[in-house]
């Protein structure tokens, strides 16, 4: 069965995520609302708060972990395919949900939506984050093609962090080139400072 947050889920994922349809409600949101705070990375003590969890329901810890695990699976793969609220209660209800349950679920989605949405574009730009740039503009003065002669042209080198190692990422560009990637620049800073 194909699903909106991933087209062929992992079978131990589908098993413990079917785990979510024995939570009664409260006991669900408490889960998604501790799910959706370790998605967005806004806690300080995830296993301290996931140990209060398993104690305030007398639930088994290991049970627990698994379906922690596979519910921010869940979470992480709805936000990379910028699921809207009716995708994702109709993923909720073919796991087994309830349709009331669910929709407290998707409440829950919704107040922590720019705080995930925030985390995803910080995760993305940390593993390639630009350490240094360094460039060079030129003019062609000689070459066996004629038509090349006198066009300009910018050499760029770029160190990023690829998060274990740096690396040196060399470009030439042309202007109308240069230009085109200067508008792609601005415009994902454009879309950055919305989200900070």
């Amino acid at each position: 069965m194909a699903f909106h947050f991933d087209s062929s889920p992992n079978e131990q994922v589908m098993a413990d995520l079917r785990g979510l349809s024995h939570l009664n409600k409260e006991q669900l949101v408490e889960l998604s609302h501790l799910t959706l705070v370790f998605v967005a990375q806004l806690s300080k003590d995830f296993s301290t708060d996931v140990a209060s969890f398993s104690s305030k329901y007398q639930m088994n810890m290991k049970p627990l972990k698994n379906l922690l695990r596979s519910y921010i699976v869940f979470f992480r793969g709805s936000i990379s395919q910028q699921l809207t609220e009716v995708q994702l209660t109709n993923d909720l209800t073919e796991i087994g949900v309830t349709a009331e349950n669910a929709a407290a679920v998707c409440e829950k989605w919704k107040e922590f939506s720019p705080a995930l949405a925030q985390a995803a574009a910080s995760r993305t730009l940390r593993v390639n984050e630009l350490l240094d740039m360094e460039w060079r503009f030129g003019v062609t003065s000689a070459n066996s093609d004629l038509e090349q002669v006198g066009s300009t042209f910018l050499q760029l080198k770029l160190v990023l962090d690829k998060g274990s190692h740096r690396e040196n990422v060399f470009m030439e560009l042309t202007l109308p080139q240069f230009y085109q990637f200067l508008s792609d620049i601005e415009k994902a800073k454009t879309v950055l400072d919305l989200f900070s």
